[in-house]
């Protein structure tokens, strides 16, 4: 885990992977680095680290996320029902 540390102190890096089409372009930019610097990373184990924000979100997601409706957990919105609201 060091050794990503130290790879991702570089801002050069970490906004080419913000800007990866995919988390396979992602982890090939991780890997590159890596063994410009020395290391070795499978990309078994780079997958497992990647965020899940990488991964395209269902129709159901996106429908959620669109209609500003929580699929999940309590919700911010409240209906007041009172004349004093």
């Amino acid at each position: 885990m060091l050794n990503l540390k130290s790879l991702f102190s570089d801002a050069q890096l970490r906004q080419q992977i913000k800007e990866a089409t995919s988390p396979a372009e992602a982890i090939s930019l991780i890997k590159t680095a890596g063994v410009a610097k020395g290391y070795q990373f499978s990309s078994d184990s780079l997958s497992q680290l990647l965020p899940s924000h990488l991964e395209p979100l269902s129709e159901a997601e996106l429908l959620s996320v669109a209609g500003g409706v929580a699929t999940r957990g309590p919700t911010a919105l409240t209906i007041c029902t009172q004349p004093s609201c």
